[in-house]
């Protein structure tokens, strides 16, 4: 899964000791994803270490003493860097100490507290579908809620992904951004600047699904389909093995 974390902007703070604190503005795939302290940072970093020890990035070193301009424009790029390797490893960002951390720092960012909430997500077809969730659910999870509300197979759920897109003009649609696995789309939802954002499912080859996979489970059943509840009434979409090619 390929993301892009950046940190254009950071910001000096007062702390309640009378000191003060820089605070650095994180964005993912060009969208504020959270804003966090160097300290938060290091703390996370010295937990991930003890899971998996020396496999990961060099992380940003302590200065004891205040540090000038161009300190803290060296510290916010390595920072960056960091945040972008540390990324690049499938068994770190899939690890409970990595998720965890930034579920919290996306709740707090946006002052948004863990509980139950509804969340429309608009499938392929424009329909709407209504699943409660836990504001504090990365896109992982919503979209296994997603996909078992709508029966689709949990073998094919890799095909799939939650999609951040704007309503326009004589309802035209634009894809704003995929969300990526520990993203929070509850968070991102209400955290967006972006005009009339919705989630939405959909496969990430919508007109041709190529894989051995798909072709092997429509062999078996050539019938196979999705069965989308609508006002307590299953909408059954079909897909034909002619629609599933190699």
């Amino acid at each position: 899964m390929k993301m892009h974390f950046c940190i254009p902007v950071s910001q000096q703070r007062p702390d309640t000791l009378g000191g003060r604190y820089v605070l650095y503005s994180v964005y993912l795939d060009g969208f504020l994803f959270c804003r966090v302290r160097y300290s938060q940072l290091h703390r996370w970093n010295e937990q991930l270490r003890r899971v998996f020890g020396n496999c990961l990035p060099p992380f940003p070193p302590k200065y004891y003493l205040a540090m000038t301009t161009s300190m803290a424009d060296e510290r916010r790029d390595q920072l960056e860097q960091y945040l972008q390797n540390v990324t690049m490893d499938p068994n770190v960002w899939r690890s409970d100490v990595f998720t965890e951390f930034l579920k919290l720092v996306q709740l707090n960012t946006f002052n948004i507290t863990a509980k139950k909430a509804a969340l429309d997500v608009f499938l392929p077809d424009g329909r709407s579908i209504q699943v409660t969730v836990l504001t504090s659910d990365t896109a992982e999870r919503v979209l296994e809620v997603v996909s078992h509300k709508i029966g689709l197979r949990h073998e094919l759920l890799g095909y799939f992904g939650l999609f951040l897109m704007q309503f326009g003009e004589e309802g035209k649609l634009s894809v704003v951004k995929k969300l990526v696995d520990f993203e929070l789309p509850y968070v991102s939802l209400r955290s967006s600047e972006v005009e009339n954002c919705k989630a939405f499912l959909l496969s990430s080859c919508l007109k041709k699904m190529i894989s051995e996979k798909m072709v092997k489970l429509a062999a078996k059943d050539p019938e196979m389909q999705i069965e989308v509840p609508e006002q307590g009434k299953s909408i059954k979409c079909h897909v034909p093995q002619s629609q599933v090619c190699e």
